[in-house]
């Protein structure tokens, strides 16, 4: 599924991995732990080399847009097999 990303609310999906491959923009990835304190954070950037990140199941995390248009593409395994 595509997505032009804005802003996203700190979430996790309980029984599936999560992956995110940047189409064009910059994102950074978030990650929280449980008492929502924030762990690390990764930076989404073709410049740098960075196009992608999974994000396992049941782990806090959030999206934040670095740069206007930002498209990602996402990938659950919950998603495709409806």
């Amino acid at each position: 599924m595509l997505y032009a990303v804005e802003k996203r609310a700190v979430h996790r999906h309980r029984h599936t991995d999560e992956t995110y491959i940047l189409v064009r923009g910059r994102i950074r990835v978030m990650f929280y732990n449980q008492e929502g304190a924030l762990m690390e954070e990764a930076v989404l950037d073709p410049k740098r080399g960075r196009f992608g990140v999974n994000i396992p199941a049941g782990q806090w995390y959030t999206l934040e847009v670095l740069e206007p248009g930002t498209v990602i593409f996402e990938y659950r395994m919950d998603r495709m097999l409806r």
